[in-house]
């Protein structure tokens, strides 16, 4: 039995993660299916009986225990934005009796997906016990349904010609281009992938429950340049990062075991 900490802002990222997830360790672990996947991996949060702690609950259980905040640079390097939130919840983790295999870290990008992705990797580098996956949508958690939109109707087909002369470009090959927090915003990422499903939340499920994995990670590429731009530090990583989603071998990060050797990056 594997399991997994999560870190994310919401029920809904962590559906989106837990799905994508168990996709990748049927790829990677042919013996993994639907049926056994619940008896492999198992998800926990920071408190009992949860399988996920949100980034706005954090504080709570900071104040609880308040030497595991992490303070200072990372390897002399002011912390970039998330880089303290996470490296605290890392420490949470680390302490917890019983320790989960591995620990996954989302939060969506919104209009700094680069500098959070820093942050994020500084914290994982700073020494971890286990592997750390990290999770930057770009803008939000929407946009990975949008990336695994296929328009299966006539009528779909047509609301997507609607969204992309609005917007002037296709949402489900460049959902990075899309914006957040503005739902008054013609290329607003929630607006876009309610218009295409008629914000019916199975069908949004669907995107990333059922489209090729191969195709997810092909558009995936896009969004990983685009969050690299400007994430670089004067320090190059003596390990290539691990983020995700549709990492090439994303299950080695989280079960150590359950598939081959490598790393993985999105």
């Amino acid at each position: 039995m594997t399991t997994v900490g999560v870190v994310c802002e919401a029920e809904d990222d962590f559906a989106t993660a837990k799905t994508l997830i168990g996709r990748v360790l049927f790829e990677e672990a042919n013996w993994i299916d639907g049926d056994t996947y619940q008896h492999v991996c198992v998800f926990a949060g920071l408190e009992p009986g949860r399988q996920f702690t949100t980034w706005t609950g954090l504080p709570r259980i900071r104040q609880s225990w308040p030497r595991r905040q992490a303070h200072g640079k990372f390897s002399g390097e002011p912390g970039a934005p998330m880089a303290t939130a996470a490296r605290t919840a890392l420490l949470h983790f680390f302490a917890a009796d019983p320790r989960p295999d591995a620990v996954l870290l989302m939060k969506d990008g919104d209009h700094e997906a680069p500098e959070r992705l820093r942050g994020l990797e500084q914290a994982r580098d700073r020494r971890s016990p286990m592997p750390v996956v990290l999770a930057v949508p770009v803008p939000e958690r929407e946009a990975w349904c949008l990336s695994g939109f296929v328009a299966e109707t006539e009528g779909e087909q047509e609301s997507l010609q609607t969204v992309r002369r609005r917007i002037g470009f296709d949402p489900t090959a460049s959902s990075h281009r899309l914006s957040s927090k503005n739902p008054t915003d013609k290329r607003d990422c929630k607006r876009a992938l309610d218009e295409l499903t008629a914000s019916v939340r199975e069908r949004a499920e669907k995107c990333i429950a059922e489209m090729q994995l191969e195709a997810l990670r092909r558009r995936a590429q896009r969004t990983l340049e685009f969050s690299r731009r400007g994430a670089s530090s004067p320090r190059t990583p003596s390990h290539r990062p691990r983020s995700f989603p549709a990492g090439r071998t994303v299950s080695t990060c989280l079960s150590g075991g359950l598939s081959r050797k490598s790393e993985s990056e999105v």
